[in-house]
């Protein structure tokens, strides 16, 4: 009867858990990046001044992508945006770490230019948590996904100190090999998360023809405008 329950507890809740490890590993790889880019940068770099400029880069391409990738993942599915995000984070630390490694600035730009994805598509970890439980309790579902950013947070700074001692005199490059490592891992939670059979959360009478509020209407709508505020201050 225990085991039972277990298991059907297991798979009523199985996306959240697996969203919460992916939300580890991308907070894990976004501290690495706010951390090293800049100091990278620095290292690389012929004019100082643009030393934090693959850190802006990262930040720009999250924004330009984080619409294409919501619109991806609605044709076709959250599952296959998280993969296709942990793809891209792969790819964008094997650049980046490449560029460590020659002595090449362009190359690490290029690389967090190509993290944009990535983080754009972690955006919606626990707006998928969300969907994947009744109405009910989606609040519960999104705490639960972001203790996993928590979980990435305590773990994330020894591990990109040991792998920046292995791999000296290359200054930086461990860090950005462990990247790589970490945004490969979300593809593991990617496969095992159960495609949602319908794109709104679980619980809810909302028709699916309903597209929702035109953004016209969205950018004037108080609320909204005081997330943003709230949000551009947070992260300044």
């Amino acid at each position: 009867m225990s085991h039972a329950t277990d298991t059907s507890f297991w798979a009523k809740n199985r996306n959240v858990f697996v969203l919460m490890i992916a939300q580890a590993c991308y907070l894990s790889c976004s501290m690495t990046l706010v951390t090293f880019a800049g100091l990278a940068g620095e290292v690389l770099a012929t004019n100082k001044a643009f030393a934090t400029l693959p850190l802006s880069l990262v930040v720009l391409s999250t924004a330009l992508s984080t619409g294409p990738m919501s619109m991806l993942m609605q044709r076709r599915s959250r599952r296959f945006g998280f993969r296709l995000g942990a793809v891209a984070g792969v790819a964008a630390a094997l650049v980046a770490a490449y560029g460590v490694y020659s002595a090449n600035f362009i190359l690490l730009c290029l690389g967090a230019l190509f993290f944009g994805p990535f983080q754009s598509s972690a955006q919606y970890y626990r707006f998928a948590a969300a969907e994947s439980v009744e109405s009910s309790g989606a609040a519960r579902a999104i705490s639960l996904v972001l203790v996993g950013g928590l979980i990435g947070a305590l773990i994330a700074p020894s591990l990109t100190r040991w792998f920046n001692d292995v791999f000296l005199p290359f200054n930086f490059l461990g860090a950005f090999i462990f990247t790589g490592l970490v945004s490969a891992l979300v593809l593991i939670p990617a496969a095992l998360f159960r495609p949602l059979e319908k794109p709104f959360v679980a619980g809810t009478d909302a028709e699916p023809e309903d597209k929702g509020r035109p953004l016209s209407v969205i950018l004037r709508t108080p609320t909204f405008v005081v997330a943003v505020l709230n949000a551009a201050l947070g992260f300044a």
